[in-house]
C-alpha cells in the first residue's frame, strides 16, 4: 500500500468513508497511521481518533491515541482524545492524576476560554470524576461548574447526570438544584423555562442569592439576560438585573448586569435608559471584546434616540471601536436612516469620525453619500476655508470600499480598471508562492502540509474533500495553491465552493487580482443557457451575470430558508406565474435552462413594470414589488444612489450593490466594457464632475 504513492492508504480510506465502508476505512487509517510518512500520517491520526470517538470505540480510541502520542508526544488533540478514552471507561483514579498533576498537559485545556468546547468538557470530567471518587469537595467543583462558565450542552449533560443519582443530589439545596436546572435549559434553548426558574428563584429568596448561597457570577447573569430576552420577559428580567448590578461587588458581574439590563429596554423600545444601562457597565468593563459588544448595542440604541449624533458614541469609547466588520451592518442602517431624513451634514460628520477610529471602509459609504448629496444639490458642502472638504475632495478619499469606488470613478472622470494589467502567474511570486500539484508540490517547490494533503485529495478525485480541507486550513497554503484549487474544483462543477476558496484567497493582502483570477471569481458558468435567455429577453449579460452569480454563486439546486430555489432564486410562487405566462406547465427550478429562462423573464418582466430602471427593477426582485412602490412613495424625492441608499431594508441595498460591482467585473472581463457604461445602466443620470466644479 506505502509504494503505491505518499498517503495512499489516507486517501483510500477516505473513499471507503465516501462508500460508508467504516470498518475499512478504519483498517486503513490504521495502516497509514502505522506505516506511512508525515503529513499523510499525522492526518490519519486525526481522522482514526475522530472515528473511533464518533462510533464510541473508547478501549481502541485508547490504544490509538497510545500511538499516536508515541509519534506525536505533545500533539493536543491527541491528548485530549486519550482523556475522553480514559473518562468514558471511568478510569477515574488515572483521569484525576492529570488534572492534578502541574505538568500535565490536560491542566492547558482549563487555562483555555470559557467557550471552548474542550475547555467545557474537561471541566465536566473533573466534576464527574470527582463525584465517582467521592473526594472531599466535589460538591463544589459543580457549583463552580455551573457559576463560572456560559451554557453549553456539558451543562445539560451534568444536570441529567445529577439528577439521575439521589447521591449526587445530596449535598445541594433545592434552590441550587433548580438553578443547576435553569442553566440547562438555557443550553438546551428553552429560554421560558429558565426565565421563570430564575425569576421564581428570585421571588422565593427573602434575601439576594447571593445571601442565600447561590452567588451571581458574570456568567450567571449573562445567562439570565439572555434568556429573559429570547422569553420576552423585559420588565421581570430588568428588574431583577439592576438588583444585581447595584448590589454587586465584582465589577465584572455588575457590568453584565448592567450590560443585559440595557439590551432587555433597547428590546423593550426604552433607548435612552438602554444607553444609559450601556454606560454603566462600559465603567466596569476592561475586556476588548465586551467593550465591543457593549459600543455596538450604545450606537445601536442611539440610532433609534438620535441617529445624527450616533457615530460620536464612537469616539466617546474610541479604544473599543475595532474590528470594522463587527459594525458594519449595524452603521450600514445608521446610514440608510440619515438619507431618509436628510441629514447630509450628520453624514459628512460621521464620515469623518469614522475616519478618525479606523473604519475606513464604512466611512467611505458616509462621505460618498454627503458628496452625492451636495452634487445634487440638496445641501451646500462645508469649504476648505471652513474646515469641510468639496464634494471632490470627499469622492478622492474613497479607495477601499468597492461599490463606491466605482461610483466616485464615474463621478470624477477617472478611467480605473478593475482586473490588474500584471500577468497570470503574478500573483504570489514575490512570495515564492507556488500552485498545488497532484502530490503537493509544483516542480520540486516545497509546498505546505496542508497543500500536499489537498493535492492528494485532487488526484483522486475527491474535490469536495479538497476543498473543505483548503477551506479549513487555508492559513497555510499560499494564494497561488487555493486559486489553483479553486480553479480545479470549478471544473468539476463545484461552483458555489469554487467562489467561497477565493474569498479567501482575496481576503490575503498579497492577493493581486490577475485575469485568471478574476474569471475563477466570475465565471461565465451556464453560458449557453445565460446568452440565450438575454438574447430572448433583451436583458444585458453582465448584468444578468452579476445577479445569477450573487442570487446562488451557480448553484443549481440551491435553496435559501424563504425558499427561493435555483440559479436565480425563484420563489415559487413568483415562478408559478411566470411560468404561466410564459406557457411553461410544471417547471423544475432546479433545472438550470429552465431556471434561468424563468429569471430571466421575470427580470424583463419587472424592467417593464419600472419602466425600464434596472434599479428599481432589482430592488423589487430582491425585495417584491409592493415594497419598491411604496418606497417611490416614500422617498421618491431622491434619486439616483440616494435613492438606493434610503430604501430601508438592508438586504436589498447591499443586493444591489453586489449587483452592480459583479457586473462590472464581468463587463470588464469579458466585454471590455468601461466601469462608467456599467454604473450607468443603474444611474443613467450619473454625470462626471466638471474639473471646475466644488
Amino acid at each position: 500500500m506505502t509504494r503505491l504513492r505518499p498517503g495512499a492508504a489516507f486517501y483510500l480510506a477516505e473513499i471507503y468513508g465516501e462508500l460508508e465502508l467504516d470498518r475499512m476505512r478504519r483498517r486503513m487509517l490504521a495502516v497509514e497511521l502505522e506505516h506511512g510518512s508525515d503529513p499523510w500520517r499525522r492526518r490519519a491520526a486525526a481522522e482514526l481518533l475522530a472515528q473511533l470517538e464518533a462510533e464510541e470505540r473508547y478501549e481502541e480510541l485508547e490504544d490509538a491515541a497510545d500511538t499516536a502520542l508515541g509519534l506525536y508526544p505533545n500533539e493536543e488533540a491527541f491528548l485530549y482524545s486519550r482523556f475522553l478514552a480514559l473518562y468514558e471507561q471511568e478510569a477515574d483514579a488515572e483521569l484525576r492524576d492529570a488534572l492534578e498533576s502541574d505538568s500535565s498537559a490536560l491542566r492547558d485545556f482549563l487555562d483555555a476560554d470559557p467557550w471552548d468546547p474542550r475547555r467545557q468538557e474537561v471541566e465536566l470530567w473533573r466534576a464527574v470524576t470527582a463525584f465517582r471518587l467521592r473526594e472531599e469537595g466535589w460538591a463544589d467543583q459543580v457549583r463552580r461548574f455551573f457559576l463560572d462558565l456560559p451554557a453549553a450542552p456539558q451543562h445539560s449533560r451534568l444536570y441529567v447526570f445529577l439528577i439521575a443519582r439521589s447521591a449526587a443530589q445530596e449535598p445541594f439545596s433545592g434552590a441550587e438544584l433548580s438553578l443547576f436546572s435553569a442553566k440547562a435549559r438555557v443550553a438546551e434553548g428553552d429560554f421560558d423555562e429558565a426565565a421563570r426558574t430564575f425569576l421564581a428563584l428570585a421571588a422565593d429568596a427573602e434575601e439576594p442569592l447571593e445571601s442565600a448561597g447561590l452567588p451571581v457570577s458574570a456568567w450567571l447573569a449573562r445567562d439570565m439576560g439572555h434568556a429573559f430576552l429570547r422569553a420576552g420577559y423585559r420588565s421581570r428580567g430588568v428588574g431583577m438585573l439592576e438588583g444585581y448590578a447595584s448590589a454587586a461587588e465584582d465589577p465584572i458581574v455588575r457590568a453584565r448586569a448592567s450590560e443585559y439590563a440595557g439590551r432587555l429596554y433597547r428590546a423593550g423600545g426604552n433607548a435612552q435608559a438602554a444607553i444609559e444601562r450601556f454606560d454603566a457597565a462600559m465603567s466596569d468593563y476592561t475586556d476588548p471584546s465586551d467593550r465591543r459588544r457593549v459600543l455596538w448595542n450604545i450606537v445601536d440604541a442611539r440610532t433609534v434616540l438620535e441617529p445624527r449624533i450616533a457615530a460620536k458614541d464612537l469616539r466617546r469609547y474610541a479604544d473599543a471601536a475595532y474590528g470594522e466588520w463587527y459594525f458594519d451592518r449595524m452603521l450600514d442602517g445608521l446610514a440608510s436612516e440619515l438619507v431618509r431624513r436628510g441629514a447630509w451634514e450628520a453624514l459628512a460628520g460621521a464620515g469623518e469620525v469614522l475616519e478618525e477610529v479606523g473604519f475606513h471602509g464604512i466611512a467611505e459609504r458616509f462621505l460618498y453619500i454627503a458628496a452625492e448629496a451636495a452634487l445634487q444639490g440638496r445641501y451646500q458642502a462645508s469649504s476648505a476655508a471652513d474646515g469641510g472638504a468639496s464634494p471632490r475632495e470627499l469622492l478622492g478619499r474613497i479607495d477601499t470600499d468597492p461599490y463606491y469606488r466605482l461610483l466616485a470613478a464615474v463621478r470624477l472622470g477617472r478611467t480605473d480598471t478593475l482586473v490588474s494589467s500584471a500577468s497570470d502567474e503574478t500573483s504570489g511570486e514575490t512570495s515564492g508562492e507556488t500552485s498545488v500539484g497532484d502530490d503537493g508540490s509544483d516542480g520540486g517547490a516545497a509546498a505546505s502540509d496542508t497543500e500536499a494533503i489537498v493535492g492528494g485529495y485532487l488526484s483522486v478525485g475527491l474535490h469536495v474533500h479538497a476543498y473543505e480541507t483548503a477551506m479549513a486550513e487555508s492559513d497555510d497554503m499560499s494564494v497561488a495553491a487555493i486559486e489553483d484549487v479553486a480553479e480545479r474544483i470549478q471544473m468539476h462543477g463545484l461552483l458555489i465552493e469554487s467562489l467561497r476558496l477565493m474569498a479567501r484567497a482575496r481576503s490575503r493582502d498579497e492577493f493581486v487580482l490577475t485575469p485568471r483570477a478574476a474569471r475563477i471569481l466570475y465565471p461565465r458558468a451556464y453560458s449557453i443557457a445565460m446568452e440565450d435567455v438575454t438574447e430572448v429577453e433583451g436583458i444585458d449579460l453582465p448584468v444578468f451575470y452579476g445577479l445569477v452569480r450573487e442570487e446562488s454563486h451557480f448553484s443549481a439546486d440551491i435553496e435559501s430558508h424563504a425558499g427561493a430555489t435555483g440559479l436565480a432564486q425563484l420563489m415559487p410562487a413568483t415562478a408559478a406565474d411566470m411560468a404561466r405566462r410564459m406557457r411553461i406547465e410544471d417547471p423544475d427550478l432546479t433545472d438550470p435552462a429552465t431556471n434561468l429562462s424563468i429569471g430571466g423573464y421575470y427580470l424583463s418582466y419587472l424592467l417593464g413594470r419600472f419602466d425600464g430602471d434596472l434599479l428599481s427593477a432589482l430592488a423589487a426582485y430582491n425585495g417584491g414589488q409592493g415594497r419598491v412602490r411604496r418606497w417611490v412613495r416614500e422617498n421618491g424625492a431622491l434619486s439616483g444612489p440616494l435613492f438606493h441608499e434610503a430604501m430601508p431594508i438592508r438586504e436589498t441595498r447591499h443586493y444591489i450593490r453586489k449587483v452592480l460591482v459583479a457586473a462590472a467585473y464581468y463587463g470588464e472581463i469579458y466585454d471590455q466594457r468601461t466601469i462608467a457604461e456599467t454604473v450607468r445602466l443603474f444611474f443613467p443620470d450619473m454625470k462626471t464632475i466638471p474639473e471646475e466644479s466644488t
